[in-house]
């Protein structure tokens, strides 16, 4: 059972104003305390500042509740309080630029959430000083990411990145697995390619797609996509050319963008929000050799030159002469010589100041980047990934780009309802 009232005091070893500084932003209180969805600061007409809290568990249920911010004296002393809950908390501070002393009184903090009346104190206590370890390591910049923090020494830095792909899964302690592995992502680098060849290389009849139409594994997204480089080269296709990709989220898509980047070709993910006047503009800019679309958004290119090349990236060309990536697949070629560096994926910028422009992203340097991320972000191989988000934009190529690093199931949804 929890009392009424509970005191929780600790030292640390940082300024007293850095501390106070976070303490008063509302925005830290979900990122160091477990539990609070949200924190959100809302000025009444009275000029008193209350803090909307989202707080609460997926087995407890989540309720939201609103604190009046009551300043005691600037850097010493502030209040939450609750006039719904008749709950509140006491924050003093006393300290210097090294060191702090924090001194935090709790009064009915079971009426906050019900999950804390089954603790007691102690429970209590312990989310308190925890969310309180992770404030201060967060103001000291205590290392939490193998690669971020420019570890120093290659040896500690690679034993690092080591542990943190272990940690996932990625690589298993088969050593011809491995072997192969490694061999695909030397051939095609650490990108789409490599990822898609380094998984089927390791569990070919793993699904690795999953759309409206149907599935791909990992080997028939290697092997299909193989055979369109080989076929865009049969077109006239050459390392160091661009190519325009219109579409929404499907497996042709992706093996589009796999394709290309085999064959050295860069990619210009277009945006289907766009008019075809701006698609226009953009082609033009960047010399784009050919444009490979959707049959449902082939209006969106009427106003290009008829020698633009244009090839179907799914089922329903807009006519039958129209040539299809599943017809350039089916011409089952395969020779065609692998570039020294991979084709490069262009996104587009929002065109806030003017019409959108290209922004190549950079290919990965290998293993420490693939950590940085997984050692923030708390995914795990060989799961499966939903992915609504347009893969033309930075966030949905993002998931993309991390899933054939892990070996996840991604399943394509063309929009978020």
């Amino acid at each position: 059972m929890v009392n009424d009232v509970i005191d929780v005091s600790a030292d640390f070893t940082i300024a007293r104003q850095a501390l106070w500084d976070v303490l008063l932003d509302p925005q830290s209180y979900p990122r160091m305390f477990t539990g609070i969805g949200s924190c959100e600061p809302v000025e009444r007409p009275d000029g008193a500042v209350h803090w909307q809290v989202r707080v609460g568990s997926a087995s407890g249920g989540i309720r939201t509740h609103e604190f009046i911010l009551v300043i005691g004296r600037w850097y010493e002393s502030f209040e939450l309080r609750s006039p719904v809950l008749g709950s509140f908390a006491a924050i003093r501070l006393r300290g210097d630029q090294q060191r702090t002393r924090l001194d935090i009184t709790l009064f009915a903090t079971a009426r906050i959430h019900p999950l804390l009346e089954q603790g007691g104190n102690s429970l209590v206590t312990d989310w308190v000083k925890a969310g309180l370890r992770r404030t201060a390591d967060s103001i000291a910049g205590t290392r939490s990411s193998v690669v971020v923090n420019a570890e120093r020494s290659m040896v500690r830095r690679n034993a690092g990145v080591a542990r943190s792909i272990a940690a996932t899964g990625l690589m298993r302690p088969e050593p011809m697995s491995i072997v192969r592995q490694l061999r695909s992502l030397s051939k095609w680098g650490f990108n789409l390619a490599g990822g898609y060849a380094a998984g089927a290389a390791y569990e070919p009849d793993r699904l690795a797609l999953i759309d409206a139409g149907g599935h791909r594994t990992f080997a028939e997204v290697d092997a299909r996509s193989t055979a369109l480089a080989a076929a865009m080269h049969s077109i006239g296709l050459r390392k160091g050319d661009a190519i325009g990709l219109l579409a929404r989220n499907h497996a042709g898509m992706v093996e589009t963008m796999v394709a290309a980047g085999k064959l050295g070709v860069d990619v210009a993910l277009l945006n289907a929000g766009l008019s075809g006047r701006r698609i226009e503009e953009i082609v033009q800019r960047h010399r784009l050799s050919a444009v490979f679309v959707d049959g449902a958004l082939e209006t969106l290119i009427r106003y290009l030159h008829s020698e633009v090349p244009r090839y179907t990236t799914d089922d329903c060309p807009p006519d039958p002469d129209r040539t299809t990536i599943d017809d350039l697949i089916t011409q089952a070629h395969t020779d065609f010589p692998v570039p020294a560096h991979p084709g490069r994926l262009i996104v587009l910028t929002s065109g806030t100041s003017g019409s959108p422009k290209g922004a190549r992203r950079p290919h990965a340097k290998g293993f420490g980047t693939i950590a940085a991320l997984l050692s923030r972000i708390p995914l795990r191989v060989e799961e499966v990934m939903l992915i609504p988000a347009p893969l033309f934009h930075t966030w949905g190529l993002a998931g993309l780009q991390l899933s054939t690093a892990l070996r996840a199931t991604v399943v394509l949804s063309d929009g978020f309802d």
